[in-house]
């Protein structure tokens, strides 16, 4: 077993099982903390505030993407702005915006989110075991939403 003492902390991944992802080199080091959350995702992977629909006075902030430190003080900014009700350049800035509709209705979401994480979750295993995925499980990872997507807009004609 090796011991680490030399002022900094070695973050290693660990997969659903238990099993190490990913650091080969540190096999034989033992994992003494693990830490992991939900992330929460949104299409573009870009964040968004607004009010809560039929809720003026309640406001949301969703779509850190798992880069919450970052943006947390400009999404702070934005619904300070909101909440105490300025026009400034926070309260009229991109970032605030309702979710787009036009995700799938549940449970087709949920079923469809269920079936990408389970893909994703596959694909990595068999890469740490130097395999690759079958098409139809790639397919499936590949529907997971980046950290950050340039939005498709339409152009008008």
């Amino acid at each position: 077993m090796a011991s680490f003492a030399i002022g900094f902390q070695i973050v290693a991944a660990v997969g659903p099982d238990g099993e190490r992802l990913g650091i080969t080199a540190l096999a034989d080091v033992e994992i003494e903390h693990s830490w992991c959350g939900p992330i929460d995702r949104n299409r573009t992977g870009v964040p968004m505030a607004g009010p809560l629909p039929g809720c003026a006075n309640i406001f949301f902030c969703v779509g850190f993407s798992g880069n919450g430190v970052g943006p947390s003080r400009l999404m702070g900014k934005v619904l300070a702005s909101l909440v105490l009700e300025h026009d400034d350049e926070w309260s009229s800035s991109g970032l605030v915006r309702q979710p787009a509709p036009d995700f799938p209705p549940e449970p087709i979401r949920y079923v469809g989110g269920a079936l990408v994480r389970r893909a994703v979750d596959r694909v990595d295993r068999l890469q740490q075991k130097g395999r690759v995925a079958d098409p139809v499980t790639r397919w499936f990872a590949d529907q997971r939403p980046a950290g950050l997507v340039i939005a498709k807009t339409k152009r008008a004609a």
